[in-house]
Formats: C-alpha cells, structure tokens, sequence
C-alpha cells in the first residue's frame, strides 16, 4: 500500500464519521426545527439571562411544536401586559400537551374570565378525569358560589394526589369553621409536594 493510500484509507472513514456526526447533530436542532432543543437554548439564554434571546428561541420552541416554549413565550407577553398574545400562545400551548391547557385555564381564572375557564376546565375534568383540571373546576364554582360541587371537585382532585386542590380545600374549609379538616387537608396538600400547605403547617 502506498503512502497516498495509506493517508487516504485513515482520511475517509474519519470524514464519513464526521459527515455523520453534522447530520445527527442537525437533525436534532433547533436550526432544523426541533422544538426541545429550541427550548434548550431559550433555557441556556435564561441561564445568562439574555431576555430577547430567551424569548426569540422560546418562539421558536413553540412554532416547532413545543408546548413549553409557547407558555414561556406567553410568559414574555404577560409581563408586557400583552393580553392578547398571551390568550393566543397559551392557547397554542393548550392545543399541543394538556398541560398547556392548563396553563390557559390558570391565566384565564387570573384575569376573572369564569366563563373561559369553565369551559376549559370543564371537559377535561368531567369526560377524561384530568385531576388538574378537576382541581381548576373546582375553584371556579366556589368562586361562583357552588360550595358543595367545588369542594367535591377539591376533594376529589386531592384525593388523586393534586397538592394545591388539597390547599384550598383546606384554606375553604378553615373559611367555614372546620379546624379539623383544614389541618387534615393542609397535611395532604403538604405531603403531596404543595410548599405554600407546608409552609402553613410550619407556622
């Protein structure tokens, strides 16, 4: 074998690894649009919290299919007191992974929109026992007035393990005189991860 084939018997496989490599690197980035890997570099930017390119790549992550991304970027448009764009890319989020949903639910209750949420929550809860949002309907018909389903809605919620149903079951509860079952659904929320019932139970 010569010295030319020598080089290039060494040369070429090495190249063909590091063609292969660039592909497999391509095809998971955010370049190429893959939504995890946008969120990734939105999260690295957070990290060295460089805002504008946090939120154009959590942008990206949401157009790429991410449902992260679009609540990270509706995040963004909250803090500018964009409503709209908010509504809009939470509802996206919503579309893509029904944790998305609720987040929509969640921001919807925070600006008194009872009749959006209700109707959010209200299907996921009642046709494909979604906990969560069990636990969203159940505030919005105390918030209506409705103790009786709300708390049942609560319970149940808490009851699938949902921490913070188990908090404001208990702080509705500690509302209408019974000490015992505050305590009782304080301790839940807390041993069920819900820091704001810990915090409580530490006072």
């Amino acid at each position: 074998m010569t010295k030319k084939q020598t080089v290039l018997y060494i040369i070429l496989p090495v190249g063909i690894i590091m063609l292969a490599m660039f592909y497999y690197n391509f095809k998971d980035s955010c370049f190429n649009g893959n939504g995890t890997a946008c969120l990734e570099k939105s999260t690295d930017y957070a990290n060295y919290r460089m805002a504008q390119e946090t939120e154009t790549f959590a942008l990206k992550a949401c157009h790429a299919g991410n449902y992260e991304g679009c609540i990270r970027y509706a995040n963004f448009a909250l803090a500018k007191d964009d409503l709209n764009l908010t509504r809009e890319y939470l509802f996206q989020a919503c579309k893509l992974d029904k944790s998305g949903c609720h987040a929509s639910i969640n921001f919807e209750l925070t600006q008194n929109n009872l009749k959006d949420a209700l109707t959010m929550a209200g299907i996921p809860c009642n046709e494909e026992n979604d906990l969560v949002a069990c636990y969203y309907l159940g505030l919005i018909k105390i918030k209506q007035q409705d103790y009786k389903l709300g708390s049942d809605l609560l319970k149940k919620s808490c009851e699938g393990k949902v921490g913070s149903a188990c908090y404001f079951l208990a702080l509705h509860l500690k509302d209408h005189g019974d000490q015992d079952a505050y305590l009782y659904y304080l301790n839940e929320g807390c041993s069920f991860g819900e820091d704001k019932a810990c915090s409580r139970m530490s006072r």
